[in-house]
């Protein structure tokens, strides 16, 4: 299913939230080890799902963007479009799109992280 690997990044990032923040609030443990590891297993695990579900031929977006609108879309458009879509995704990569798709929603999911987190990862 197309939905697998982006479902797989979204519970691990869950989990390491739940397990970074029963680790803070709950036990106060503020190791700053402790913190970096599960804070950047939180937001590479959210990149790496928000990544996978662009709607770009390699990826599971284009599978599931695929599927939804296999009968209102014409075959011939997914014929050229995953002929194409290697380029379009190494063309993404090198200009820099991503960070201004991709970007807002990720500063948006670190408003979910403990304060206490950001504040000692950065000032510590």
């Amino acid at each position: 299913m197309s939905l697998a690997g982006p479902g797989a990044n979204l519970v691990i990032a869950l989990v390491s939230l739940a397990v970074l923040y029963v680790g803070l609030q709950v036990l106060g443990f503020y190791n700053v080890l402790f913190i970096r590891i599960f804070l950047f297993m939180y937001l590479i695990n959210i990149m790496f799902m928000l990544f996978n579900l662009l709607p770009i031929p390699p990826l599971d977006g284009y599978h599931i963007f695929k599927n939804i609108f296999i009968r209102t879309i014409p075959y011939r458009f997914f014929a050229t479009y995953e002929q194409y879509g290697m380029f379009i995704l190494i063309a993404f990569v090198f200009l820099g799109a991503f960070s201004n798709v991709l970007g807002p929603i990720i500063n948006w999911s670190l408003t979910f992280l403990p304060q206490e987190a950001l504040f000692l990862l950065f000032f510590q």
